[in-house]
């Protein structure tokens, strides 16, 4: 096992799981387009490894529109729709 200290101050895994078309999925509600976003702008910033956004799998409460984990804060943030972006970017920069 090789263990290595990065950089990244904040990681955001942001939920792109898709179920079946009967239940409600973050992958179904724009998820993928908001890493997108948030992704490019840190690139963009030139932040991309200070900071860093993933998708990820089912975290939890899909009824409730998309959701994000951010660590290490470890805070569960729910209802995220694509105008939530900028909020979203500004809160795992550490600008909100």
């Amino acid at each position: 096992m090789k263990i290595e200290k990065r950089k990244t101050k904040r990681h955001l895994f942001i939920c792109c799981n898709l179920k079946p078309e009967t239940k409600p999925s973050c992958g179904a509600k724009d998820a993928q387009s908001l890493v997108q976003a948030i992704k490019s702008k840190l690139k963009k910033n030139d932040l991309w490894g200070e900071y860093k956004v993933s998708k990820s799998g089912c975290l939890g409460p899909c009824s409730y529109g998309v959701s994000a984990l951010l660590f290490p804060e470890n805070e569960l943030i729910t209802e995220l729709t694509l105008s939530d972006e900028e909020a979203l970017y500004q809160r795992l920069t550490g600008e909100l």
